[in-house]
């Protein structure tokens, strides 16, 4: 049974933790208010949740389902050129690529112009999975969209650029 614990003066959560000699006892947690890490990791783990409850029948992770996107839009584009986008290191686009690849959803095929380059292309299946996946992405993203205006959007992003870009 879950019982409501306090965690600060401002906050509750449900829990189900009743082995607590004191189930009242509240949590000061007012410390972490401070950190702007906590709260963008707290908002996406909101995010991740609803994107593999939502997008592609839980079978794609949101960098893939990126990979995907930019593969879509831009056919022969290099894995390097993606990790730099993305803002990937080479091991994790690899391992994306490979699963993609694995999935059926994308080709890596050598530059017939530098050897050394790989360029990657949806399959067809490729295409008609990133076709499914756009309709539930945009679900999923106006689930959280809908709770700024138009101005709040772009003045968040711009926020959140400046927290990632040098």
């Amino acid at each position: 049974m879950a019982t409501k614990k306090t965690i600060s003066k401002k906050k509750t959560i449900k829990t189900r933790d009743t082995r607590s000699a004191d189930p009242a006892l509240e949590v000061d947690s007012d410390v972490l208010d401070g950190y702007l890490g906590y709260h963008i990791r707290r908002a996406m783990q909101a995010m991740r949740r609803s994107f593999f409850q939502n997008v592609g029948s839980g079978t794609v992770r949101p960098g893939q389902a990126s990979l995907l996107e930019l593969v879509a839009r831009n056919p022969g584009a290099s894995q390097v050129q993606m990790a730099e986008v993305l803002g990937f290191d080479k091991a994790t686009i690899v391992s994306l690529i490979d699963d993609s690849e694995a999935a059926g959803w994308i080709t890596r095929q050598r530059s017939p112009v530098d050897r050394r380059r790989h360029e990657l292309v949806l399959t067809k299946v490729g295409e008609q999975f990133v076709t499914r996946m756009r309709k539930q992405t945009g679900a999923h993203e106006k689930s959280f969209r809908t709770r700024f205006t138009d101005a709040e959007m772009a003045q968040f992003v711009d926020y959140l650029q400046r927290v990632y870009r040098d």
